[in-house]
């Protein structure tokens, strides 16, 4: 290639997946937030990790409904973004109350650590 000659598109791997590494580690952290199957044999922390899943995954369900919107301009956008809020606030909701019944059983516990 000569010097001073720039192709027009840079084929480096940075270049191509920025946020490659980040996405990767988001990804992983999600599957293993979202298998309560890790924690099993302990009922509580079970519902603990399935909570905090349910309540990492909430904040995806907007943008994954717009992207499957499929309706008319201005109708099928605001539909999506109600049924995407609506779902978010139902898995925050349900992560939450996962969460609280997973810590209940710790909860005498805490005057230790205050």
């Amino acid at each position: 290639m000569k010097k001073g000659v720039q192709t027009p598109i840079s084929l480096s791997r940075k270049s191509l997946f920025p946020y490659a590494g980040t996405l990767s580690i988001m990804m992983g952290l999600l599957l293993f937030l979202g298998s309560g199957g890790l924690f099993a044999g302990n009922d509580n922390l079970g519902l603990i990790m399935n909570g905090v899943g349910k309540t990492v995954v909430a904040a995806a369900q907007v943008p994954q409904a717009l992207s499957r919107s499929g309706g008319a301009f201005p109708f099928g956008i605001v539909n999506a973004a109600m049924g995407g809020s609506m779902r978010a606030l139902q898995g925050a909701l349900n992560g939450a109350s996962d969460i609280a019944r997973g810590a209940a059983p710790y909860a005498k516990y805490m005057l230790f650590f205050i």
